[in-house]
């Protein structure tokens, strides 16, 4: 076993001689060339050396003027923990043996190639390494002619332990093998059965099926965009439902005579279903298409405008003939169970009531809820099951969905904040009970009372307002409309990333640090030293400049980004080693730790877990969506000599500059991956004004290390520009879902129109200026826009924070009333032009209909 380095300097303490740049090896048996008279002889001289014991060829013997028994010093450069080079002196060698010029003695096969420094013809020809000077005036005529004869032949021996304690560290000890030439052969042949190639730092991986796997991707979008449309969905039913009970309102004379006639209810069901399940499969076929063109528009759009988010232009429309399937039939079905409702009261209304036109007219009646009432109704021993029934029957249906709605929306939401079920489950689930609950309750709101319950109507607005509860149904199903599309838009409205908080805060996502330094080299020097500085290159080491800035150097094992910048499913994280100053810094905002932590939580990346596993922290939302990891959770990754090893979560930091990476302390990381050195990433603490100077020394002072420095500023900015672009491609759909509300609120605007022309007409017989008819309509309609809008930004709010509350994000007000600005003048316009063109027109004719 061969261990050779360079040594600067080696003395004779007897004759106070030196020798500079003389190579040495630690071996683990050095022979005598001279044949042995004896086989106890032999064993003597084929012993190894002792730890203490050194062997000279004999050229360095006469340089020294050493003899057996001398004591030989050497001086040599030893690598700090921070990647200094520092010279020290070793316990001296006593000399025991001198070998002669030949075999061993002048062996330059001994020391391995390198480069700049063993292909050179003289020793002042050296390249030595950064970090290394070699002083000219140490190298004597009497070097450069052992050089020319013996090249870098080693002129020191010690023995294998002696040179393990000198010289080993995280890159191995050993520069070669030697085997006796009889035994070379069998030796190969035990070696190729017995080595283990990740001894060696080699893995073998299976790199198609590891794409193969990528491909998936870290997180389905397919679900994503189902959950967010899962609200445009329900407002397009919302829309069906509404224009098929217009129609169906439009003919009830027509199923009246029908039902005269003798045809069945069910018979009348069906005709209904079957003509509008006619449309709905041409529609469905018609939104195929549509979807086909969204889609590709949204891939363009990832490609050009969007390209920053994605970082890739190979996105391309990939249309699968299933999916088209399954949202045709899909479309279909939930349009049949929309009709299907729309129709259903067509067989319990009697045909009296659908000759006279009258079916949807709800019956007025005044009801009230009192004390009284359900005295009598418990003492007249009807006991509580009817004392339900009758509280029921008062309050109406609506107000009970109402209320077990409200409650299990908040007990859902409530679970979601204290973690018991996930946030998204959580925003879906409570946001939608929420909706159905505002819904319900505008239902019971909007019974139709006498008048004398609310007392005559002293306005045009007021009569309005009591207007809206002759169709109930209509009434609500508007309000529907305006309040899904609310909340899908103010739901991304509120979770859009703002811009980043001071960086130069400890709880930011910078950690305080405002720049950070990103290298492809390690950085074997550090920064905080005029030793470190100068070991990295740079031109003057003590400038002022580089006192205005701390540097925090961690190392990094280079595996796949696991940010949102990342398309495909990470398989091997890259990782970076935490050091002892910044989890004594306690910065950043951890949001979720394991239990019982310690008062720093940065504190767990050193203790020990039950698991045997190695702690690390991660960024929250990359855990969650990338990773799918909560904590407790383990991941396998293979460390630097191919062993299987097993991560644990058991922290998660909030909106941080370190998403693409794991975060692991410095002591597990130095046993997982030894030969790591240097720095791959250095956070730099600086006050703002210097920022700029700082980050242009840098990166004209390391250009050689391949580095980029960023302001941790624009590293959260790039990530919130990515998540805010996902939002973007969420906000098209809650467009969408305005669109279909606007519509729909225009359209059934327009249809009640024409049907209450004979209504609009009597008013006009009867003295209402047509701005006042205008008004009426306007303002009933209105009502419903604003009802629908406060229920949907309502339900939105507080349906997201659990999701705010578990990613310390904030509501953004100006996004989120910027957005119900929107809305609000969306729906405004689409009222204001429906009035006006579908109230134009009132003639003689429309009152001898009245």
């Amino acid at each position: 076993r061969v261990a050779s380095y360079l040594v600067n300097t080696a003395a004779n303490t007897a004759s106070d001689k030196t020798l500079h740049y003389a190579m040495s090896v630690g071996i683990s048996n050095i022979g005598d060339p001279e044949p042995p008279v004896s086989p106890r002889r032999a064993a003597e001289r084929f012993s190894p050396l002792a730890e203490n014991e050194i062997a000279l060829n004999q050229w360095t013997a006469d340089h020294l003027s050493a003899k057996i028994g001398d004591q030989i010093r050497l001086d040599y450069y030893q690598r700090q923990p921070n990647g200094d080079l520092r010279e020290v002196p070793s316990q001296p060698f006593r000399v025991a043996r001198i070998l002669p010029m030949t075999g061993l003695g002048a062996d330059p096969s001994l020391t391995p190639k390198y480069k700049g420094f063993t292909d050179v013809d003289t020793v002042s020809d050296w390249h030595a390494p950064e970090g290394i000077t070699i002083r000219k005036d140490w190298i004597s005529k009497e070097d450069e002619d052992y050089w020319k004869k013996y090249k870098a032949a080693p002129k020191l021996f010690i023995s294998s332990e002696a040179a393990h304690k000198l010289w080993s560290g995280p890159f191995g000890e050993l520069t070669s093998l030697r085997i006796p030439a009889d035994q070379a052969k069998p030796f190969a042949e035990a070696l190729l059965k017995e080595i283990d190639p990740a001894t060696m730092g080699l893995t073998f991986r299976p790199i198609k099926a590891e794409q193969l796997a990528a491909t998936s991707g870290s997180t389905d979008f397919a679900g994503l965009f189902i959950g967010f449309s899962f609200f445009l969905i329900v407002a397009a039913l919302l829309l069906v439902a509404m224009l098929f009970r217009l129609n169906v309102e439009q003919r009830a004379r027509q199923f009246g005579l029908l039902a005269s006639l003798g045809f069945a209810p069910k018979s009348l069901r069906r005709m209904a279903l079957l003509e509008g399940l006619l449309i709905a499969v041409v529609g469905s076929a018609l939104g195929l298409l549509g979807a086909i063109a969204y889609t590709w528009l949204m891939m363009a759009g990832l490609r050009t405008w969007w390209v920053g988010a994605v970082g890739t232009t190979a996105m391309h429309l990939h249309v699968v003939s299933l999916t088209l399937v399954f949202g045709f039939l899909a479309s279909i079905i939930a349009a049949a169970l929309a009709i299907l409702w729309a129709v259903w009261r067509i067989g319990r209304t009697p045909a009296a009531s659908l000759l006279a036109g009258a079916w949807a007219i709800e019956p007025v009646g005044q009801t009230f809820l009192s004390a009284s009432s359900l005295c009598k109704a418990a003492t007249a021993g009807r006991g509580l099951r009817a004392s339900i029934a009758n509280l029921q029957s008062q309050v109406g249906n609506s107000t009970v969905i109402a209320a077990l709605s409200l409650l299990s929306g908040l007990s859902m939401l409530a679970a979601a904040m204290a973690k018991k079920m996930s946030p998204e489950t959580g925003f879906l689930g409570g946001g939608t009970l929420l909706l159905i609950a505002g819904l319900s309750f505008l239902t019971a709101r909007l019974r139709p009372r006498r008048a004398a319950s609310h007392g005559p109507s002293n306005s045009v607005t007021t009569l309005s307002i009591h207007n809206a509860t002759r169709h109930r149904a209509r009434s609500v199903l508007t309000a529907g409309l305006i309040a899904f599309a609310t909340f899908a838009l103010v739901t991304v409205a509120a979770l859009r990333g703002a811009a980043p908080e001071d960086t130069g805060l400890k709880s930011s996502g910078a950690g305080g640090f405002r720049l950070m330094l990103q290298s492809d080299i390690p950085l074997t020097g550090d920064l905080n030293t005029p030793a470190g500085r100068k070991l990295l290159g740079i031109d003057d080491p003590a400038a002022p400049i580089w006192s205005k800035a701390a540097f925090t150097p961690l190392r990094r094992w280079h595996g796949e980004d696991i940010s949102c910048l990342n398309l495909t499913k990470p398989g091997s994280p890259t990782i970076l080693s935490v050091p002892p100053s910044l989890i004594q810094r306690n910065a950043f905002h951890v949001v979720d730790a394991a239990p019982k932590s310690p008062a720093n939580k940065w504190e767990l990346l050193t203790t020990p877990t039950d698991k045997d596993a190695i702690p690390v922290f991660a960024d929250d939302e990359v855990a969650k969506y990338i990773l799918h990891l909560k904590l407790g959770d383990t991941i396998s990754i293979t460390d630097q000599t191919g062993t299987p090893r097993q991560l644990v979560l058991v922290g998660t930091l909030a909106g941080s500059i370190f998403q693409g990476e794991l975060l692991m302390g410095e002591a597990n990381f130095q046993k997982l991956f030894p030969s790591q050195s240097g720095a791959g990433v250095v956070l730099i603490d600086v006050a703002a004004a210097d920022v700029d100077t700082v980050a242009q020394a840098l990166s004209s002072e390391l250009g050689d290390f391949s580095v980029t420095v960023d302001r941790t500023a624009d590293v959260l900015a790039m990530y919130k520009n990515v998540q805010n672009t996902y939002m973007a491609t969420f906000q098209v759909l809650g467009s969408l879902g305005l669109l279909l509300g606007t519509v729909g609120l225009a359209v059934v605007l327009l249809r009640g129109l024409i049907e209450r022309k004979s209504e609009l007409a009597m008013l006009a017989a009867i003295g209402f200026r047509r701005a006042d008819r205008l008004r009426l309509v306007l303002a009933e309609n209105i009502m419903l826009l604003l009802l629908g809008l406060g229920v949907g930004a309502a339900c939105a709010i507080v349906a997201v924070l659990p999701t705010l509350f578990q990613s310390a994000r904030h509501v953004h007000i100006i996004q989120t009333l910027l957005t119900l600005a929107g809305v609000l003048a969306a729906g405004l316009l689409s009222l204001t032009l429906a009035v006006y063109f579908g109230n134009r027109r009132i003639s003689p004719a429309d009152l001898r209909s009245e």
